[in-house]
């Protein structure tokens, strides 16, 4: 049978029609449909529906027997499906339809209710184009027979996608920054172990050539990809060292070509990796080789927990053997190294209690107690990230009560668009370029809404995109087309699900109706970058109102602070402490104009917001604990029993927050020689994070007692969300690494700002929450100051 891409697709859209979820060919209730489609609907005979079985699915390999629920795939020709009691059409659709399990739909065996199904969610467009692309290129990959001949294909396959990569067709996920940096760290391990004398800049050189004309470079511009292609080298360097010197990973020295090879754990590359670890698999198991057997089965479980993250690199072993090592990547100490959702965070730590229960520890009761706090207290927070989440649109409004208001607004505050502080707070960048820009905009939502105002977004005016921006935020974003007919019959206001969490409503709007985002409540729901425009102004107003509070600028010439009211010549001078300076009138209308009174504070309350909605999950913790006979707080606010150990609720978040960061995994050991992580080029190990735990946290036993340690963390480890700072409209969020995750042990604090002698907890761990729109947010995890600071002299140690 030829596996041509209109085969595929039919198949593939007509599975997509019968499940209710996201395709997912390793399910077997789906590879059960998709065998009814291909047997009866579209009349295949079995073999070749074997074969393609085969070939749609990596996950399982001829020869066995899949539980699906027609139970045929897998049979060898000629074997009976009647065995399995599926000898006919009739008998199968059953299965496929349902029927089957209807009595038991609703019910469990213990008569309790079932969970809902989840809706559908449909296999997308472009879901269908890479499963097309993966599928062929897998089916010309494994027709070679030599695994040195298909390693070279593979190769070959992952070079042309390198190749699109560069010129921005279907980006991985990340940035162009980032995806260049693990890009291009497997280029420089492959060109390194063939030439270790290639010198950073000629290989920078050289990467920037192949650049050239492609639309990645185009919009990175070379000073910013010739930084990230510096990271890279390093990345490679330090990639080549580990599987060579690590005996961990056993790398021979020097590797034989093909090896080793670098691989961008994209949809594409993840799938190529995981075909040639099955097929060494495969040969292992026909050679009866139980050594190689466990090794591959080792390296296919740790992929297949990955999913399509990062990158990784496939080379020999000193035993003959193709090893994988995957690396997790991060630019530098400060990335997040966890970012969830708060309803997954949720999950994250209802887990924590289960495995909390199997411990045993503590009773049933006082566990589900804790449960239930986490529980409520979550609830709590979600519902104040979304009210934080709306203040662009409140603030926006307040000012904007009527047209003329509104109008009002635009015409004094569009000018700021194309002067708006970007990654210093005293230096413009032009935002209003940014909405303009016709391909790769991060402002889709409002070029969206001038269109639907007659208005070309790639030459509106300042003032245009403003009045666009203003109707996202009164109004809620555009809906997607293909969501219309879920409003059709609903009236003017009235809120209605459209799927995946998202709500729309009838708006009226210059006399007409139309669809548009809002959230459960029926509040207008819009795109981060859509109210980003409004915390940039904030900022600005923040920024310059509070330099009349501080020193005297340099060169200031009349009298100083600035007292109202305002001369023009101060005015104007006092605008040249903004890169490009501030006119006159603009400073006069940021000082003085009760517009600017109303937006000064929008961005900070946006932030506090985040941070009351942190202390608010953190509280509802620590409340539940002591709420417990034993437990106190003690001198530093942690509620603790009389040998200075958490309760169950702390213990809960803590297990979780470890769990999250994939701390268990590293103290369990589970990823040596597996995986490491990559922080602006340099290998942090596990055995790194494990010392490090084991010091900072002061444990008095062997940090190679893996149980040990980590229930000493549970007990030890502090969680708070509380600001010292004395100022009410100060945030947490980004700079004053207060809300930590931390250890009773006291250090000088040194940060910029501290009274001398000021001392601090040792932080290990950071978490704050972050909205990225309204009702999209997560809560992100990372790395302590001092966890920061061991881990960089690791690094140090292990690269000089």
């Amino acid at each position: 049978m030829i596996l041509t891409e209109q085969v595929i697709n039919e198949v593939l859209e007509r599975l997509d029609e019968k499940v209710d979820t996201k395709v997912d060919l390793t399910d077997d209730k789906h590879l059960a449909k998709l065998e009814y489609i291909m047997l009866f609907e579209m009349n295949f005979p079995f073999s070749e529906t074997h074969e393609m079985l085969d070939r749609l699915t990596e996950k399982r390999k001829p020869g066995d027997v899949w539980k699906t629920q027609t139970g045929w795939a897998g049979l060898k020709p000629g074997e009976e499906r009647a065995q399995y009691g599926m000898s006919d059409k009739e008998t199968a659709q059953k299965y496929v339809s349902g029927e089957e399990e209807e009595k038991n739909k609703s019910l469990t065996g213990d008569g309790e209710k079932k969970e809902e199904k989840p809706k559908k969610k449909t296999m997308t467009a472009k879901d269908k184009k890479r499963e097309v692309r993966v599928v062929k290129d897998l089916d010309e990959i494994n027709k070679e027979t030599d695994p040195i001949k298909r390693h070279e294909k593979m190769k070959e396959l992952a070079q042309k996608r390198r190749e699109e990569i560069y010129n921005m067709e279907d980006l991985p996920p990340g940035n162009e920054g980032s995806t260049l940096g693990e890009m291009g760290g497997g280029m420089a391990l492959e060109d390194l172990s063939n030439d270790p004398n290639i010198s950073e800049d000629d290989w920078i050189d050289g990467e920037i050539k192949k650049m050239e004309g492609g639309k990645l470079l185009k919009k990175m511009g070379e000073k910013k990809a010739r930084a990230w292609l510096k990271i890279a080298y390093q990345t490679g360097k330090n990639e080549l060292k580990q599987i060579q010197d690590n005996k961990n990973y056993k790398g021979k020295k020097p590797q034989k070509s093909p090896f080793p090879t670098g691989h961008i754990m994209d949809y594409h590359g993840q799938r190529m990796v995981k075909n040639e670890l099955e097929k060494r698999l495969e040969d292992a198991k026909q050679s009866d080789d139980e050594k190689a057997i466990q090794h591959y089965k080792k390296q296919l479980d740790y992929l297949s927990e990955r999913g399509e993250t990062d990158t990784g690199v496939l080379y020999e072993t000193k035993d003959g053997l193709i090893g994988f090592k995957h690396t997790s990547n991060k630019a530098s100490l400060t990335d997040p190294h966890s970012n969830k959702t708060i309803g997954s965070k949720a999950k994250s730590m209802s887990k924590s209690a289960d495995r909390q229960k199997e411990r045993g520890l503590f009773s049933d009761e006082q566990i589900e107690n804790s449960r239930t706090a986490v529980q409520e207290a979550t609830r709590k927070a979600d519902k104040l990230v979304r009210i934080t989440d709306r203040q662009s649109s409140t603030d926006m409004n307040k000012i904007g009560k009527d047209k003329e208001s509104r109008e009002s607004l635009r015409n004094n505050a569009s000018g700021f668009l194309g002067n708006l502080p970007g990654s210093a707070a005293t230096k413009g960048s032009n935002y209003a370029d940014k909405v303009r820009k016709k391909t790769g905009s991060d402002y889709g939502e409002i070029r969206k809404e001038l269109i639907s105002m007659g208005i070309d977004p790639n030459t509106a005016t300042d003032n245009e995109i403003f009045r666009g921006m203003q109707r996202v935020l009164r109004n809620g974003g555009p809906v997607a087309e293909k969501s219309h007919s879920l409003l059709s019959n609903s009236k003017e206001g009235e809120v209605v699900s459209i799927g995946k969490g998202k709500f729309a409503k009838l708006v009226m709007i210059d006399g007409k109706l139309e669809p548009r985002s809002c959230d459960e409540s029926g509040a207008p729901a819009y795109a981060n970058n859509s109210g980003k425009l409004v915390y940039k102004l904030a900022e600005l107003i923040k920024t310059m109102r509070t330099k009349l509070t501080q020193a005297k600028p340099k060169g200031w010439k009349s009298n100083w602070p600035m007292e109202k009211p305002y001369k023009d010549k101060d005015l104007k001078e006092f605008g040249k402490q903004y890169t490009p300076a501030l006119s006159k009138d603009q400073m006069k209308w940021i000082l003085e104009s009760e517009e600017a009174d109303g937006l000064e504070n929008t961005n900070e309350v946006r932030k506090r917001g985040m941070d009351a909605s942190h202390e608010a999950l953190v509280s509802g913790i620590q409340n539940s604990d002591k709420e417990l006979d034993g437990y106190d707080e003690d001198t530093n606010g942690n509620v603790v029993d009389e040998n200075g150990d958490n309760g169950p609720g702390t213990q809960q978040y803590v297990d979780s927050f470890m769990e999250d960061m994939h701390w268990n995994l590293y103290i369990d050991g589970d990823h040596d020689g597996v995986g490491d992580m990559s922080i602006g080029g340099q290998n942090v190990t596990p055995p790194d994070f494990r010392k490090c735990l084991a010091d900072l946290s002061k444990f008095p036993g062997d940090p190679n007692d893996k149980k040990a340690l980590k229930a000493h963390l549970r007990k030890k480890t502090r969680i708070n969300a509380k600001k010292s700072t004395s100022s009410e409209t100060s945030a947490i969020s980004g700079k004053s690494k207060d809300a930590h995750i931390s250890f009773d042990t006291m250090v000088p604090d040194t940060r910029r700002g501290k009274e001398e002698g000021a001392m601090r907890p040792i932080s290990v761990g950071e978490e704050a929450f972050r909205s990225k729109g309204v009702g999209n947010n997560s809560v992100v995890g990372g790395l302590g100051l001092d966890m920061q600071n061991c881990l960089e002299g690791k690094m140090s140690d292990r690269n000089k």
